[in-house]
């Protein structure tokens, strides 16, 4: 509907209410009244918005300057400016008053009918101003939606990368901190002595391992370290247990 009003270049102002007026029942009409403010004789060319009328029946389509077809309900229909149909009905010399007494009444009415023609020619304008400020005030929403999502989704980026950096900062400083005996998180050792626990030696001399972190009991004095023997023993040693690869 929408799409078919564009068409014909008419406007729906409020509910069951089209600018400018649309007569259907032209097509079979046999008499055609104009009675609104925008007669036909004081009709501007360059106004784009004029009364739409069912294009007569009786008249061939190629006729008219300017007809225009639309799908309603399935069918076609067609529609002129209802000022074509005043032109090749009405002649110019039919709106001269013979009577003299009657001239300055119909000078006067048509003065009015001027000053409508030009006040609902106004409104167009402002209709069509007031639709564009509607659309670039839109538009410029959009854009402040869209700017406003991109600096939270970049706050929100920047807040994570400054997390990673400290937690990656963190675990380095963790790697980088000396445990007991002076050793470090991931520094490779062999046991410098056998270690023995409960009388059975659990890691033999020389065996390598990795420091994996301070004990969990008495971290002071303790290292945790994962020996690569056989059974892949985790244990607590004391740091003097344990010394540097290649010392």
């Amino acid at each position: 509907t929408e799409e078919v009003l564009k068409k014909m270049r008419v406007s729906v102002v409020s509910e069951n209410i089209i600018v400018p007026y649309v007569a259907t029942c032209v097509a079979s009409a046999k008499l055609l009244h104009f009675n609104g403010a925008m007669k036909p004789w004081l009709m501007d060319s360059s106004l784009e918005q004029q009364p739409v009328c069912a294009m007569p029946k009786a008249v061939p389509r190629n006729f008219w300057r300017s007809p225009v077809s639309v799908q309603v309900s399935g069918s076609e229909k067609h529609f002129v400016a209802c000022t074509e149909i005043w032109a090749q009905y009405i002649a110019e010399s039919t709106l001269i008053v013979p009577d003299q007494s009657l001239q300055k009444f119909f000078k006067h009415r048509k003065a009015d009918e001027v000053k409508w023609a030009h006040a609902l020619k106004f409104e167009q304008l402002k209709r069509e101003q007031d639709e564009l400020f509607k659309q670039e005030l839109a538009r410029r929403k959009a854009e402040f939606e869209e700017l406003a999502q991109r600096k939270d989704f970049e706050a929100k980026e920047k807040k994570a990368r400054s997390k990673s950096a400290d937690e990656l900062a963190n675990k380095f400083r963790k790697r980088k901190q000396a445990l007991a005996g002076g050793f470090i998180v991931g520094q490779m050792v062999q046991a410098a002595s056998p270690i023995v626990v409960r009388g059975q030696t659990v890691v033999a001399k020389g065996v390598k391992g990795v420091v994996m972190g301070p004990a969990v009991t008495n971290p002071a004095d303790r290292v945790h370290v994962v020996f690569r023997n056989s059974r892949r023993t985790s244990i607590n040693v004391v740091a003097q247990e344990i010394k540097p690869v290649g010392d």
